[in-house]
């Protein structure tokens, strides 16, 4: 069994809890506030957790006015490679991973 290691950051006044789960080459790392639940390799989790308040607040900037609709057409081979990509990068819905792409955030 991975051992669960909980840390907290601070972003503005508030406290969030992350998590993570070594393993020989992957991390997982679990993040309700920045919306992230996911593996990582070993070398890259320097890097996401150093990112880790910019998503925290991103994701709070996310939930506050969320009116406007977008809608388009993809094949179900595209469908399924967004998916897949969404899902490896921890995003939690396809909302998610095509709004931070469309605004450049990856």
């Amino acid at each position: 069994m991975a051992t669960k290691i909980t840390h907290y950051i601070l972003v503005g006044n508030k406290r969030y809890a992350y998590s993570l789960q070594p393993a020989q080459e992957t991390t997982t790392i679990i993040c309700e506030g920045a919306g992230i639940r996911a593996q990582f390799p070993n070398e890259q989790v320097p890097i996401v957790l150093a990112e880790l308040a910019k998503a925290i607040m991103q994701a709070k900037q996310e939930v506050e006015a969320q009116s406007e609709v977008i809608r388009f057409r993809v094949t179900p081979t595209e469908k399924q490679m967004m998916e897949k990509r969404a899902l490896a990068l921890g995003f939690k819905n396809m909302s998610s991973y095509l709004r931070a792409v469309a605004l450049g955030r990856i």
